[in-house]
């Protein structure tokens, strides 16, 4: 068994345990510990966001490519396709509003200073 790192250390803090289970959900459905998703939420210089949105526009993108996929290989574009495209396209709009809506800045005071 491997040692742990000599730099390593520990952060304690107090959460109540809603706070607790809340986190460790969010690192579940970011796809990682609940280590590894607090040091990514804390140290990050770029913005983190997590999105459950994130899986509905994904899957809207896919439908909308398998779509053009389809009408690039067969050169035609017929009325029920481009109904459904329309509708993807749509729903994808409406899925990144809400998503936009959603997203706020977190900055220190001193990178609104800057």
């Amino acid at each position: 068994m491997e040692n742990k790192i000599k730099n390593e250390c520990e952060i304690k803090f107090r959460l109540t345990a809603d706070e607790k289970s809340d986190i460790r959900l969010r690192a579940q459905k970011a796809g990682t510990n609940v280590s590894e998703f607090i040091r990514t939420c804390c140290l990050s210089n770029d913005k983190v966001i997590f999105l459950e949105e994130g899986k509905t526009i994904a899957q809207k993108l896919c439908e909308i490519y398998n779509h053009l996929g389809y009408c690039a290989s067969h050169q035609y574009l017929n009325d029920d396709i481009s109904i459904q495209l329309s509708h993807n396209l749509e729903e994808l709009s409406f899925q990144i509003t809400r998503l936009v809506e959603k997203l706020s800045d977190i900055r220190s005071d001193e990178e609104e200073d800057e």
